[in-house]
């Protein structure tokens, strides 16, 4: 008997016999097994389909942010390339020819100074501000420029260097290695200034070398001078009832708190408790010798009078200091408090000898940095050593001499106490421990 198949389209025809239901069966079987199997193929064509699409997709994905990658990469050496060549080019603009400056004057030195005798005219030519493209330079050949590849040069081998500075973990030694005292103002340092103090500039172009001052040498030798150390360069002179502060540093940390670096000793005094001076002397604006913490509290609204290297004006400006002249080499402020004169003076293998010429020798106080000189051929150019201190004061006949500008943040990598120990050492050989030394932060010294 013929059956029909439902769904089952038959092209064959089927013998009636005993195998005709096996027949039947086998094609029912071959049919229905061969529909699944073409979906299968269906499905495996639209998955192989969206497959590759995916793929296709993902490596347009990692193409796009490949050549992403590509052009950042580019754009930044292309930046760094416009940075850096014209900053390399600019600095060996620089150093050749303030190099060819200071040669010039040298040679023309030679004529003015004969059988290397010292004169007025000799120290103009020699040390008067060198200026290239704009921007002050130090007149003398001891003296480089510093260049961004120096910095981080230097910057990367210190990340070599184990135990920097030698700084000792437990604090408790560290108070014992750096003691600190609390500054005892006495009620006529505490007192405020209630005017600003009177001053005169006086350009000095005299064949006068040296320079005469209103007081004697008898009076200057009745009168003391007293210095506390407040850390760094940071120093608060006394003298005749004029109130000096050199170099302010008050701040916890030279760049920021996020930055650092922080002071490796405590501070005498903080700033509010720092009695106001009559002067604040600024060698130069570099963080560890001017905080901006000590712009805000002596700035627009005290009677404090800046004295800054000429150059500076606009730093201070726009810093909103209002009240502050500028000096430039051997210039002198004349100035007046309480019927009283000062005399300030703004100034190396004989620049010391000339200043001690010009303004005199036997100087009863000078304040000179001795740290911060290693590595020596990256410090050498800007800062000088515990040696050099002793020639200075040999050049100047300075009676005392206190080294300052160490042991307040971890700036170079001599062994931390290294500056005082080398001074006092060389003064213990020299004769000379009792009047070349290294205070302690925060001890007031009279020096009679």
């Amino acid at each position: 008997m013929l059956g029909l198949l439902p769904r089952v389209r038959l092209t064959k025809t089927f013998v009636f016999n005993t195998t005709s239901r096996i027949i039947k069966q086998n094609v029912i079987s071959t049919e229905y097994t061969a529909t699944p199997r073409n979906y299968a193929t269906i499905f495996n064509s639209a998955n192989r389909y969206y497959s590759n699409g995916s793929k296709n997709k993902h490596n347009e994905d990692h193409s796009s942010r490949a050549k992403k990658r590509s052009t950042i990469k580019t754009f930044f050496i292309r930046l760094g390339f416009s940075l850096l060549i014209p900053y390399t080019f600019y600095a060996v603009y620089v150093s050749l020819s303030a190099f060819r400056e200071i040669e010039i004057r040298n040679k023309l030195l030679a004529n003015v100074e004969p059988n290397d005798s010292k004169n007025y005219e000799g120290t103009i030519l020699k040390y008067s501000p060198l200026q290239v493209l704009g921007r002050y330079e130090n007149p003398f050949r001891e003296y480089r420029i510093q260049t961004v590849y120096e910095f981080f040069f230097n910057r990367v081998v210190e990340l070599f260097e184990r135990n920097r500075g030698g700084i000792p973990p437990d604090p408790r030694q560290m108070e014992k290695l750096m003691p600190v005292h609390k500054p005892d103002w006495n009620e006529n340092t505490a007192k405020s200034n209630d005017k600003m103090i009177d001053f005169k500039i006086v350009h000095r172009d005299s064949a006068d070398f040296k320079e005469k001052t209103s007081i004697s040498e008898e009076e200057q030798s009745d009168i003391p001078i007293y210095n506390t150390w407040l850390g760094q360069s940071c120093n608060y002179v006394m003298y005749n009832g004029l109130k000096i502060i050199t170099d302010p540093i008050f701040s916890e940390f030279l760049l920021s708190e996020n930055i650092g670096p922080k002071r490796i000793t405590g501070m005498p005094a903080q700033i509010n408790e720092v009695p106001d001076p009559d002067i604040i002397l600024v060698s130069h604006n570099h963080p560890d010798h001017l905080d901006m913490l000590s712009l805000d509290h002596w700035g627009s609204e005290s009677n404090v009078l800046w004295i800054v290297p000429k150059g500076m004006g606009k730093f201070m400006r726009n810093h909103k200091v209002k009240n502050f002249i500028e000096l430039s080499w051997w210039d002198k402020c004349e100035l007046i408090k309480d019927n009283h004169n000062y005399e300030i003076a703004c100034y190396v293998n004989d620049l010391f000898k000339r200043i001690g010429q010009r303004y005199g020798h036997g100087v009863k106080l000078t304040l000179l940095p001795c740290g911060q000189y290693c590595p020596e051929w990256h410090q050498k150019p800007r800062h000088i050593n515990s040696i050099e201190v002793v020639k200075i004061m040999d050049d100047l006949k300075a009676k005392n001499v206190l080294g300052v500008h160490w042991g307040t943040f971890l700036l170079s990598g001599e062994y931390f106490l290294e500056p005082k120990e080398k001074l006092e050492q060389l003064a213990v050989f020299n004769g000379i421990k009792d009047n070349c030394y290294c205070p302690e932060l925060g001890q007031t010294i009279r020096f009679d």
